[in-house]
């Protein structure tokens, strides 16, 4: 591969292909035609007379994913569909292509036997995982490519070493697979690990059956057999093997969501759970216990895992289980799998939808007393692998954890790493921050008890809700309007953003109950009469208004959403 010649910031990618319509590949499509960038969709051939079947099958079924993928339905129009059979000539005007089928090395190397003879020479070739520096790989290619990934499709990016599965698949699938061997040795049903691993602890609503069905199960044992093969010595080796029961789903074809059968299946309304003793399915109905719930729900997460350690009930000892192996698991293969701990976490919280990362999870419990637990867990044969913490855990400047404001420890230089100091990043005043990270207070120009209006520096200015949840109240209107007022007169613009989500959950009802509870109509009204004041305000401001929207956005704040530019 050859950078191209052009400036960092001007890397120009006019085409792209993908290989492979599964769900992996179709959503990289997906990205790229929301981008703009016209983009090739490869599968096999399908049926005589519809041989880009199961690549167009794919595109349509991007239309049908609640959330879509595709920013608007009609951004469909932008991936074409193609075949290996008559379309490989397409692939020389093709400025990226990215292979994204399924985790099989002989079914990869083929294809890659199969295109590398009709890709440009000015090409840029990759996997659809995080980048990864071969030996010959030029670094200002890289750093193009970074740029390109960052800005024109706003992804995060991870730059991982070249081990088996990388930094998200290496330790999300570990930590789905310490979560099976737990699941049988705690005799807890699929159901409820997932009511315990999905949002109970942070992580994505698909939990971690329902993430494998959503991934397909013959898929997961691709991933699983990648590890086992590759990493003989890897003191969990034994634990790289699909569980019997994952095994008995594969053979008899109940691969999960493509075949409507896995660890899940839906009959009619209902959802049903493969029942781990009899293999049949049964009602789901998993539920997280009280007292465990209620741990859950504690504020400090050191709390959290001192109360789950010492509880009797299985559900607490399987998830302070989960996540000792997890923990462990990182601390021992850090040097060898990513450059920094941050790469880690955010390789985590964007490919698997954590909200923390297992470094940031570790350090917010206690980083030197959750280390001491694991050795002693380790010590009493409890762990997953008898294996010692490495020894930078707790002694050297990470001994009170890997996260400081001056950067994330990286275990070959025993240093913090500060983040990527490329052009693209100096650009992004707030991105996705890691514990300890805080972003740019920025210069207060007007503050009320309600909202802050503030900037960065330049001629933009910012408002910001201080209410819980950022939900909208009569005095929140009231300093919106001030701000509105203020950037006309000094400003060029303005920009609704939160430094945290979610963006709101619309109006504060609750600060509305009195006027209710007495009768006072004129009151309410008046407050209705304001909202819709401010909703116009935005419309019709002398300065753009722009709504900058992470997280939920819910009634009166999506309102406020469509008025603004």
């Amino acid at each position: 591969m050859k950078p191209l010649n052009m400036p960092e910031s001007r890397i120009l990618i006019r085409k792209a292909a993908v290989l492979g319509a599964g769900v992996m590949g179709a959503q990289i499509a997906a990205h790229l035609a929301n981008a703009g960038v016209p983009a090739l969709l490869f599968d096999l051939p399908a049926k005589e007379g519809d041989p880009n079947g199961i690549a167009q099958k794919a595109i349509e079924n991007l239309k049908k994913l609640e959330p879509s993928p595709l920013a608007a339905k009609d951004r469909a129009a932008g991936i074409t569909p193609a075949n290996y059979d008559q379309h490989l000539a397409l692939l020389a005007g093709c400025d990226l292509v990215i292979e994204a089928i399924s985790e099989r090395m002989d079914w990869k190397q083929a294809l890659y036997e199969k295109v590398a003879p009709h890709i440009g020479a000015q090409a840029i070739f990759a996997s659809n995982t995080e980048l990864i520096a071969q030996r010959a790989t030029d670094r200002r290619l890289l750093d193009q490519l970074e740029t390109f990934l960052t800005t024109t499709l706003g992804k995060g990016v991870v730059r991982a070493k070249d081990t088996p599965n990388f930094v998200a698949n290496r330790v999300g699938v570990f930590s789905m697979l310490a979560t099976m061997a737990h699941t049988e040795r705690f005799g807890l049903g699929f159901d409820v690990v997932d009511a315990l691993t999905g949002p109970a602890i942070g992580r994505a609503r698909s939990a971690t059956y329902r993430t494998s069905d959503v991934v397909g199960l013959d898929t997961m044992a691709h991933v699983i057999r990648t590890m086992d093969e590759a990493l003989p010595d890897d003191p969990w080796h034994k634990y790289y093997q699909a569980p019997v029961w994952l095994k008995a789903l594969i053979d008899k074809g109940a691969l999960g969501q493509k075949t409507k059968a896995g660890f899940f299946r839906k009959v009619g309304k209902e959802i049903e759970v493969l029942d781990r003793a009899t293999q049949t399915y049964r009602a789901s109905a998993g539920a997280i216990d009280p007292e465990i719930a209620a741990i859950l729900a504690l504020p400090a997460p050191a709390e959290q895992f001192a109360r789950l350690r010492a509880h009797a009930h299985p559900q607490a000892q399987f998830l302070w289980a989960i996540f000792r192996d997890l923990f462990h698991y990182c601390a021992f293969h850090l040097a060898t799998i990513a450059d920094n701990a941050r790469d880690v976490d955010l390789a985590i919280r964007w490919g698997f939808g954590w909200k923390m990362g297992p470094f940031e999870t570790w350090q917010a419990a206690g980083w030197r007393l959750v280390a001491e637990w694991i050795a002693e867990d380790v010590a009493a044969g409890k762990a997953l692998a008898a294996v010692a913490l490495p020894e930078w855990v707790t002694t050297g400047p990470a001994a009170a954890g890997v996260h400081l404001p001056e950067g994330a420890y990286s275990p070959a230089t025993n240093t913090f790493r500060p983040r990527s100091k490329l052009a693209v990043y100096a650009r992004q005043h707030f991105p996705d921050p890691v514990l300890g990270e805080k972003p740019p207070a920025g210069t207060t120009i007007l503050e009320t008890g309600a909202v802050r209006m503030w900037h960065t520096g330049d001629d933009i200015a910012i408002v910001s809700f201080k209410t819980k949840q950022h939900t909208i109240r009569s005095d929140v209107l009231d300093g919106l309007l001030a701000a509105i007022a203020e950037a006309e007169r000094n400003w060029r613009g303005l920009v609704l953003w939160q430094t945290s989500e979610p963006f709101s959950l619309g109006a504060d009802l609750a600060s509305l109950g009195p006027a209710v509870q007495a009768g006072e109509w004129d009151t309410l009204e008046a407050v209705v009469a304001k909202f819709q004041q401010t909703s116009q305000r935005l419309r019709y401001s002398l300065i753009p208004t722009v709504a900058a929207v992470r997280g939920m956005a819910l009634g009166g704040a999506c309102e406020f959403i469509m008025h603004c530019d």
